[in-house]
């Protein structure tokens, strides 16, 4: 889920998560194959997801695109090969989709001799995109740093319980340098993370060029 970008969508649950930047996704355990999410480019157009990938890859992957939606979003998809830097060659399927003025690529990448028993798990995590509601987005919480004042002789313990910090009184006590143990004094400032209803709003959603 981010709710920056309003959008959500789900990596298969038992494979290695991957954060880096330019992209994320996952990682079947012990082996190359990935699907991963970026954001490539910007437009309404999923076809120019379709054309930053061709430079890249230098293949033509505009051609033989084929368009639909996923989820209500305009969406491109093509299939190809890639032999990768280590020579090794590698089966990919590729989905672009049109969303909020942005141009997502998930790509599927696998083995040739693996990609079809993988195939189905990579084309369900590139079909689970979608745009987050209002409604959703409403729900979501994000942790705040905020300044709130001790109480007499209140514990770091006491003061996490009295406002409801997800912080633990350890946590709080090296952000603040403070002892866990020691009593405060009235009116004494605490850096604490508070839980606050993330304020956001849905991202419009792009005409299918066909529109």
């Amino acid at each position: 889920m981010h709710p920056k970008l309003a959008f959500v969508m789900s990596f298969p649950p038992d494979w290695t998560g991957i954060n880096s930047d330019g992209f994320v996704g996952a990682q079947f355990p012990n082996e190359e194959t990935f699907v991963m999410l970026a954001l490539v480019s910007k437009g309404a157009d999923p076809i120019s997801g379709a054309n930053v990938a061709s430079k890249k890859l230098k293949i033509d992957l505009v051609k033989e695109a084929q368009l639909g939606t996923i989820n209500g979003l305009p969406a491109a998809k093509n299939r190809t090969q890639y032999t990768g830097e280590n020579g090794e060659l590698q089966k990919l399927e590729l989905t672009w989709i049109a969303y909020g003025g942005l141009i997502y690529q998930i790509m599927g990448a696998a083995a040739p001799e693996r990609f079809d028993a993988l195939e189905e798990i990579m084309r369900k995590s590139a079909n689970s995109f979608r745009a987050l509601s209002a409604d959703e987005i409403s729900q979501i919480q994000v942790i705040k740093l905020q300044i709130v004042a001790a109480r007499q002789g209140e514990s770091i313990a006491g003061l996490a319980e009295r406002v409801k910090t997800p912080w633990s009184a350890e946590a709080i006590s090296v952000v603040n340098h403070k002892s866990a143990t020691a009593p405060l004094e009235a009116g004494e400032l605490l850096k604490v993370g508070i839980h606050k209803r993330y304020v956001g709003r849905p991202r419009p959603v792009s005409k299918s060029p066909a529109d």
